[in-house]
């Protein structure tokens, strides 16, 4: 692994210091190549020209050097130029110390020239490999920057995403709402609406039924009076104007019987019975304390004249009396009922055509006067004397 460069050290590359083992070796190897070259030089005999002497020396310049094994194995072969001596003159004369010297000298500058073209590769190398390592460096800073902008993408797409889906949620709340607040003003104005029918049915209803309780209180009042008219002839002055010739013919041509039946039959029922049955709304008359709706309706009859059923049951009174097809304020309405019956004089009739009733025994209120269905009625009967 490669050492970081510290500031302030100067580093060396490993294939620098190499080489430089590498040229000592071989600078050793020349030593001793010249060491085994001189005792050979010796033995010639002096004086020796160039011309003779130099192709020896060159024969065994270039013998190979032996090298240790291990420089042999680690260093490649490299193609060196072959030593050649310089042509010298003929007329040149030149020593064997002299040439060993210079041949020396040569080597030296071999070496060194070496060791420079190695340095200088080694600086090279350096070079290059700081180069490839800048240029590694700079496709990871590009790689980095390309990864984060995808990821500042992703994080732009995301939030523009989760803004569309909460503009959306809120579009469809606000849709919610204003549908909700539509649909509440709808059922606000259809109850307003309902209300305002209903309370303008309740003011018909109760314009009506004062119109009717105003009628029924005047015709109880004419029936009264003619009533008493018909019993006392001297009794007609007090009927209204408009009744009196006619009660007064009638009972001076009839007997007093005979003038109560035809009174009776020209009244819309008996209005008597009303006015005598509401004066007991909201108490109990009669000493029974359940089911005694009859009982209350005999007590009317008895009160204003009339022969009643003397039956405690409610249905005795179908058989009573005269028989009517519909109702008739007066007269006497009877309904069926889970187990027995129900009794009660009818005061009116509401506008859908249903019966109104005050009779007994109703609920917690005593008497009372109540609506009830036209469909319960068994039937309507006339009272008699």
């Amino acid at each position: 692994m490669r050492q970081a460069h510290r500031p302030g050290h100067f580093y060396v590359p490993k294939r620098v210091v190499f080489a430089t083992g590498v040229v000592l070796v071989v600078a050793a190897g020349s030593l001793i190549a010249a060491a085994q070259i001189e005792p050979y030089l010796r033995s010639v005999r002096p004086p020796l020209d160039a011309a003779s002497a130099l192709p020896a020396v060159a024969k065994r310049v270039a013998e190979p050097v032996v090298k240790p094994a291990v420089v042999a194995e680690a260093m490649p072969p490299k193609s060196e130029p072959p030593i050649v001596a310089p042509a010298m003159p003929s007329s040149a004369v030149t020593t064997v110390p002299q040439i060993a010297d210079t041949e020396a000298s040569r080597q030296e500058a071999a070496r060194q020239e070496a060791a420079r073209q190695e340095l200088i590769r080694g600086e090279a190398l350096r070079k290059e490999a700081l180069r490839k390592e800048a240029v590694r460096k700079e496709a990871a800073r590009k790689e980095a920057a390309r990864q984060d902008a995808i990821r500042q993408q992703a994080a732009r797409q995301e939030l523009a995403r989760k803004e569309e889906a909460r503009k959306e949620a809120a579009r469809q709340d606000a849709a919610r709402k204003e549908a909700a607040r539509k649909e509440a003003a709808r059922q606000e104005a259809a109850r307003q609406e309902a209300a305002r029918k209903e309370a303008a049915r309740k003011e018909a209803a109760r314009k009506e039924a004062a119109r009717q309780e105003a009628q029924q209180q005047q015709a109880a009042r004419e029936d009264a009076a003619r009533s008493d008219a018909a019993e006392s002839p001297q009794a007609a002055h007090r009927l209204p104007h408009s009744l009196r010739h006619r009660v007064v013919r009638e009972a001076t041509t009839v007997d007093v019987g005979s003038a109560a039946q035809r009174l009776a039959s020209m009244a819309v029922g008996t209005y008597a019975l009303v006015a005598e049955a509401r004066r007991y709304i909201g108490t109990n008359p009669t000493a029974r304390a359940d089911l005694w709706c009859a009982r209350f309706m005999n007590f009317v009859l008895n009160r204003r004249g009339y022969r009643g059923t003397n039956s405690d049951a409610a249905l005795s009174f179908a058989s009573y009396g005269h028989r009517v097809a519909g109702p008739r304020i007066g007269a006497i309405a009877v309904m069926r009922r889970k187990g027995g019956g129900h009794v009660g004089i009818v005061s009116g009739i509401d506008r859908y055509g249903n019966p109104i009733l005050i009779s007994g025994n109703n609920g917690r209120y005593g008497v009372a006067e109540t609506v009830y269905p036209r469909a319960r009625i068994l039937a309507y009967v006339l009272p008699k004397r």
